[in-house]
């Protein structure tokens, strides 16, 4: 419920982009940061999956490891243009 509240609160102040996570935090960690590879085949769609979840987990783990007057510039050094990655060297 209290969620909600935030939610609601978050969209207020123009926080389009906001959301309620299923499960909250803890599942978050166990889906995102617990994610394993297991098997010897995988699809595209799998490792696309994992790859994603494996950087978000790392990230995650990088960000909450800077003290938070460092926070704001970390992740505005971690924006790129999807346009460097599309194409390879031109």
């Amino acid at each position: 419920m209290e969620a909600d509240f935030a939610l609601v609160y978050a969209r207020g102040l123009g926080y389009a982009n906001s959301y309620v996570m299923d499960g909250g935090i803890g599942e978050w960690i166990s889906t995102v940061i617990g994610t394993k590879f297991s098997g010897e085949r995988i699809t595209a769609r799998e490792n696309a999956l994992f790859e994603t979840r494996k950087r978000a987990g790392e990230m995650f783990t990088e960000l909450n490891s800077l003290p938070d007057s460092l926070k704001t510039k970390y992740l505005e050094s971690r924006k790129f243009s999807a346009k460097k990655l599309d194409g390879g060297c031109e």
